[in-house]
């Protein structure tokens, strides 16, 4: 997410973690790398529990902007949103760790994939910056699952707007393992538009065997935003240009300046949102 003043890299996410006893610290040079310096604050966060597939954590970072509060969105019976949100000190710890870090809601379905996200004002030369929620997520790969999953994002989203810091928008972006498109909720009173990018360059299939999101390519990594991309209006938050996303594509899977890939690097791409 890259956002506010020119250049400035204000939060950045990690998915599919596994192991949270050291992903506090193997995270740190990682997001130094995307900032360029270390981040003000950062957390590693369970976002997944299965008895079959064990546990995933998704890592998120914040720099360049003032840090109100960080969330997750698990789903709970009955078509209802989970939401646990805690208020974040100005200045932040380096470390946040909510109380609800390391375990799921009791309630809370099985295998569901939850969301989590920051709460941030970002940095507006001269004005007071819009405040907007960005999360990141790892949708499963399941068949009909994933879909499954996607019906809800909708209704997610307008959660994690609606409870705790009041923001102007939201950005969600991480790997959906289903192509992008517009979503809504079955009564369509909250949509939410998908923003990809492609990767230049040749594209190269993680491996040997052709999968979803290639190497060098983007597929399934994108962003969605509550913003409608072909709306013709500008929107305004605080007397300043709102925060309209356009995404492009970065990726750091591949080996020096070779190109060539030997089966070690992620099969995903980093992508990108510029919020301007």
């Amino acid at each position: 997410m890259i956002g506010g003043l020119p250049g400035t890299v204000c939060v950045a996410g990690l998915t599919e973690i596994t192991n949270s006893a050291t992903a506090a610290g193997a995270v740190l040079p990682i997001f130094t790398t995307i900032f360029g310096a270390a981040p003000t604050t950062r957390s590693v966060i369970k976002s997944y529990s299965s008895a079959l597939l064990g546990k995933e954590y998704v890592a998120i970072a914040v720099n360049g902007a003032t840090v109100l509060a960080v969330g997750r969105i698990t789903a709970g019976y009955h078509s209802t949103q989970i939401c646990e949100e805690t208020a974040v000190a100005v200045p932040p710890p380096p470390l946040l760790r909510p109380p609800w870090q390391e375990n799921l809601p009791e309630t809370s379905i099985a295998d569901y994939r939850g969301i989590v996200y920051v709460k941030v004002r970002i940095p507006v030369a001269g004005a007071v910056g819009p405040t907007i929620a960005v999360g990141f997520v790892h949708n499963t790969y399941t068949l009909n699952t994933n879909d499954v999953f996607m019906q809800t994002l909708p209704a997610a989203v307008a959660a994690m707007a609606a409870n705790g810091v009041a923001v102007s928008h939201v950005y969600l972006g991480g790997d959906f393992n289903v192509k992008p498109r517009r979503r809504s909720t079955g009564d369509r009173q909250h949509e939410i538009w998908p923003y990809s990018a492609r990767v230049a360059g040749p594209a190269f299939f993680h491996g040997t065997v052709p999968s979803g999101t290639t190497f060098r390519g983007s597929l399934y990594d994108y962003w969605f935003a509550d913003i409608d991309p072909n709306l013709r209006t500008p929107l305004v938050d605080n007397g300043v240009p709102a925060p309209v996303p356009t995404a492009y594509a970065n990726t750091m899977d591949y080996d020096g300046s070779s190109g060539v890939h030997d089966g070690w690097m992620s099969d995903h791409a980093a992508i990108a949102l510029r919020i301007t």
